[in-house]
């Protein structure tokens, strides 16, 4: 019983925004040329950028290359999608405002605000936590064990 109090209800804003991060199959970019989305893209280095493996002939990385300061800004969005049906299914929304710069073949993101939606409210989330956060360990796995649950013992589900 006494374990039950150091539980807590909801994950800390950095650590549920590494997990949005890290679960998250898609991005949406908007920047100056335009707003682009990405499948299966992006990555997060140890130090929390955001490594995006863009298409050559994106209009993203072609703005990355010319832009007049060698950094165009832009805004990444993260969803958290449930990924089963369910009333809500866009559980949260990660939202990164920052710098774009070309690093090593990909676009290497570095953050300067970033602005986590979840149904108890809006929440700045520091840039230092969330670099040192670790994502929830089920947040990657979560999906398939959902469907797995769902597709192989409905009785379990219902």
């Amino acid at each position: 019983m006494g374990d039950r109090d150091t539980w807590t209800a909801a994950p800390a804003a950095a650590e549920h925004a590494r997990s949005v991060l890290a679960a998250a199959w898609s991005c949406a970019v908007s920047a100056e040329g335009g707003r682009e989305e990405f499948v299966g893209a992006h990555s997060v280095a140890a130090d929390g950028r955001v490594l995006l493996h863009v298409p050559e002939d994106s209009a993203l990385l072609a703005n990355a290359i010319c832009a007049p300061r060698g950094e165009p800004s832009a805004v990444l969005e993260f969803a958290d999608v449930a990924p089963v049906p369910v009333r809500n299914r866009i559980r949260a929304r990660l939202w990164l405002a920052g710098w774009f710069a070309v690093e090593d073949g990909h676009l290497a993101f570095r953050p300067t605000r970033a602005v986590l939606r979840r149904p108890s409210g809006t929440v700045v989330v520091d840039l230092d936590e969330l670099a040192a956060a670790a994502p929830d360990p089920l947040a990657v796995a979560e999906a398939q064990l959902l469907t797995h649950l769902a597709d192989a013992h409905p009785n379990a589900v219902e």
